[in-house]
């Protein structure tokens, strides 16, 4: 079996109950050539640059996630941007930022999000880097705010989760869909059929706690593509060869031995 990445998953140490290099060996053994972690504030963003090294591809993404404008007040989210805008450089990508109008009800509560959204996506074009948005139940809404940087944004949507109506204006914009582990148990909104293979990834989210109450391990990555491959009648290596190719177009490091 080809090498294999997980396309969106957070190991650094507030998210991951295990030690790190411990992780990082478990996952090489396992065929993992690499991965892209998701940041959510300084503190993570930091303790992305203090990973260890190790055989395994790190792509680093930091932004300021929807649930932590949510949570701080503008003073503070003033500094951390000051702080994103610092740190950028030594990452990959932009994001997580997003819209999440599952958990933010209230309307001065939305527009606070859509403020800090608006400035990340300024600072994403300005610098020409891919993102990776995190949007819930407001897709309409970040499309909106996408259309004065038609063109100038790549990126991927993690963790998506709607109808073929919502992923085709995503697709337009060149955005990547990223399918989470749900997809094994049910593919409601057809996804697999409709979504292109060189637009589509598939991803751990590690380590976000399931229904059942077991947390998620980037080898749920590969669970999707095991389990893509034999809804296709199609070979595992195909998959994972289609989803290294899509990793590398948005993120070349990866492709860097």
């Amino acid at each position: 079996m080809l090498p294999w990445m997980d396309a969106h998953c957070h190991l650094t140490t507030r998210f991951h109950p295990e030690p790190l290099p411990g992780v990082l060996q478990t996952l090489h053994e396992a065929g993992c050539q690499g991965f892209v972690l998701g940041g959510v504030d300084p503190q993570d963003w930091q303790e992305q640059l203090d990973i260890p090294s190790s055989p395994l591809r790190i792509m680093r993404g930091f932004g300021l996630h929807p649930w932590t404008v949510q949570e701080r007040d503008d003073s503070q989210l003033q500094k951390d941007f000051a702080e994103l805008e610092r740190l950028l450089p030594e990452a990959q990508a932009l994001g997580e930022c997003g819209l999440d109008y599952f958990r933010c009800k209230s309307e001065p509560e939305r527009d606070k999000q859509i403020v800090w959204f608006e400035r990340q996506l300024e600072l994403a074009a300005t610098q020409n880097i891919p993102c990776i948005f995190h949007i819930v139940r407001a897709h309409n809404e970040a499309l909106r705010l996408m259309k004065p940087y038609a063109g100038r944004l790549t990126g991927m949507v993690h963790s998506f989760w709607a109808n073929p109506q919502t992923a085709q204006p995503w697709l337009d914009h060149g955005f990547y869909l990223s399918l989470h582990p749900r997809i094994l148990k049910l593919d409601s909104h057809g996804l697999l059929q409709y979504v292109p293979t060189d637009r589509i990834l598939f991803e751990s989210d590690s380590p976000e706690v399931h229904e059942d109450g077991t947390a998620s391990d980037p080898r749920q990555a590969l669970d999707i593509m095991k389990h893509v491959a034999w809804t296709k009648c199609i070979p595992v290596d195909k998959i994972i060869e289609q989803q290294n190719a899509n990793l590398i177009q948005l993120f070349p490091a990866l492709g860097v031995s």
